[in-house]
């Protein structure tokens, strides 16, 4: 792991994908700034000075020698430095180098550990502030306690008096993605007004995020209380907040759906889950739906006759050909919602994309295994240019993160036994034995055992692979390792039965599908009762509709205040470059129930 420390900022965010919403990918990079001399320099000074003028450059040279990546130089002088009888400043300053060392050694909780003992840190020097905060923030994100994490990240920003747009726009999208209790937690414990800031005004989004009008009041008064907060920045002139309070619902929308054909059970699928939204969403007046079925139909004029019809707005279309058909005509005259994504930037200011995609959940993987404490990662993936492009998302994120693919297994479907335990150098062991024992003429009583070089497990598979996959992964030892995977290995359709297998992996997906995720279980519960044979296949699709129709409601919000996210069925939805992003649920399985995973 690098030494050099990148304090990140998280997010379900939530943390982006191959080809969706390619901005706003959350930042993790802010270093801690480097001391001007070397090590050896300050260890000079120290050697010249005594009492504690002698140990404030014997710190100083630890940091250095942190900083440096000289992990074993710098546990050695700390060694030394535990001998004196440090006191006030320096034996805070100490423990925080002691838990700087942990963190590199990949041992956040220890780190965490150390830090939970520290008494206030208000008498160190700025400096040595600026260290406390960076490792602290990336400890307890390491450790999974993201919110406590954002709450010293807020704390660097104040101390550093930042005001940079793309760390506070960074800031922001990860306190989206930190549940309501746990805001409410550190608002009942914080006694900073910088950090409550920060926490109230996520907490309004969150309360208000389904009521234009209301979140505009709620940012107002928030703004009266805090005018000269950073975070004012991120929220656009009174014009725009006007106009997203004022913005009128569409007396017509449009949907261009296969009904028919090839892709009628999805496209109907989505049908079926905006409509039921339609149903369920009280409104003052509700728009007209037309539907076209797009089969065999020319996508440009077929939107040409919706337009002449009166729409609008325009949902649609779902496949990625005729939304990249739609994208490169010049007819997109009303505001549109296309629900599968392009890979070319949009020309269009009335066109937006949204839909679902195979690798966003990878990137988000990635975000979770690193929170998790993961650095030494192991990937199985499914042998093609699927699995491949999936693949490429998570170790693109990975890597950005500061964590490494120690080895890579793209599996085919037969033989998942011999690639499992060759993968984990199983065979290795049994090799070993057998070469020791021709060697020494002797039997050894010698179990097998697998690799030691990673500490976790990205798997991307479809779930009747994945409930084979994990108790290979524990028949050969590597069951103590944990897995990440992304919302291939659930189906969505609750099977405690069969789904035992997979308990405990973590996984990324859409809050509609969880049993505990609360706001969508009713909706959730009618729709499947109603339409149970496409439930089961095209579940996620029937979220989708119920979330186009929320952000067809909220259209003009959506585009006036990009980064104040929608709570959607499919995630935390903002906007970035013309593409809804969808910030994911961390899920895992307990007893074969998928369930949202709570913050320890």
């Amino acid at each position: 792991m690098k030494a050099k420390i990148l304090v990140s900022l998280t997010i379900l965010l939530t943390l982006a994908a191959c080809a969706t919403p390619s901005g706003q990918q959350v930042n993790y990079s802010y270093n801690i700034p480097s001391l001007p001399q070397s090590a050896s320099s300050y260890l000079n000074q120290a050697a010249a000075s005594s009492n504690s003028v002698q140990i404030n450059y014997q710190l100083l040279a630890t940091t250095r020698m942190l900083q440096d990546g000289n992990l074993n130089a710098a546990s050695q002088e700390l060694q030394l430095l535990a001998n004196n009888n440090l006191q006030g400043s320096q034996a805070i300053y100490f423990n925080i180098l002691q838990a700087y060392l942990k963190l590199t050694l990949d041992q956040p909780k220890a780190a965490v550990a150390i830090l939970n003992k520290l008494e206030s840190v208000n008498n160190l020097t700025s400096d040595q502030q600026v260290v406390y905060y960076n490792i602290a923030t990336q400890a307890y994100l390491r450790s999974n306690q993201l919110a406590t994490s954002l709450v010293f990240q807020m704390q660097l920003y104040q101390l550093l008096n930042d005001t940079n747009l793309n760390d506070l726009n960074n800031l922001w999208l990860s306190l989206q993605s930190v549940s309501l209790t746990d805001m409410n937690t550190v608002l009942n414990t914080s006694n900073n007004s910088y950090v409550n800031a920060w926490f109230k005004l996520a907490l309004i989004t969150k309360q208000q995020s389904n009521n234009p009008a209301g979140l505009v009041s709620a940012i107002q008064q928030w703004q009266q209380t805090y005018s000269n907060h950073p975070a004012n920045l991120l929220i656009p002139a009174a014009t725009q907040l006007t106009a997203a309070a004022q913005a009128p619902i569409p007396t017509q929308i449009a949907l261009l759906l296969p009904l028919s054909g090839q892709f009628g059970p999805m496209g109907n699928s989505v049908l079926n889950g905006f409509m039921s939204a339609y149903y369920a969403t009280p409104v003052s007046a509700k728009p007209t739906i037309k539907v076209y079925d797009t089969n065999n139909q020319n996508i440009a004029s077929l939107y040409q006759q919706a337009v002449n019809n009166g729409a609008q707005l325009i949902i649609g279309p779902l496949t990625k050909p005729e939304v990249a058909t739609l994208a490169d005509s010049s007819s997109i005259t009303v505001p549109t919602i296309a629900l599968n994504y392009t890979t070319d930037s949009i020309d269009s200011p009335n066109l937006i994309e949204f839909g679902l995609s195979p690798t966003q959940a990878a990137t988000e993987a990635a975000n979770t295994a690193w929170q998790h404490g993961v650095s030494q990662i192991l990937t199985i993936t499914p042998n093609g240019d699927w699995g491949q492009a999936v693949l490429q998302s998570f170790t693109t994120r990975w890597q950005q993160l500061g964590g490494v693919v120690v080895d890579s297994l793209q599996f085919q479907n037969a033989d998942l036994n011999d690639q499992i335990a060759n993968i984990l150098h199983v065979n290795q062991s049994a090799l070993r034995k057998e070469a020791l024992e021709k060697l020494t003429a002797q039997q050894l009583k010698a179990l097998p055992r697998r690799r030691e070089d990673v500490n976790g497990i990205f798997l991307v598979a479809a779930p009747n692979q994945a409930t084979e996959i994990l108790p290979l992964l524990k028949y050969y030892f590597a069951g103590n390792l944990p897995v990440f995977s992304t919302d291939f290995i659930y189906s969505g359709y609750p099977n405690p039965t069969v789904n035992k297998d997979l308990d405990s992996a973590y996984f990324c997906d859409m809050p509609f599908l969880l049993s505990n995720a609360g706001d969508s279980s009713a909706l959730r519960t009618q729709i499947s009762q109603t339409w149970p044979n496409n439930f089961r296949n095209y579940n996620r699709l029937f979220a989708v509709g119920i979330d186009a129709y929320k952000l067809g409601l909220q259209f003009n919000r959506l585009t006036l205040l990009p980064t104040f996210a929608i709570s959607g069925v499919t995630g935390n939805l903002y906007l970035s470059n013309q593409q809804v992003y969808r910030q994911l649920a961390v899920a895992y399985f307990n007893n074969g129930i998928a369930e949202l995973s709570a913050s320890p």
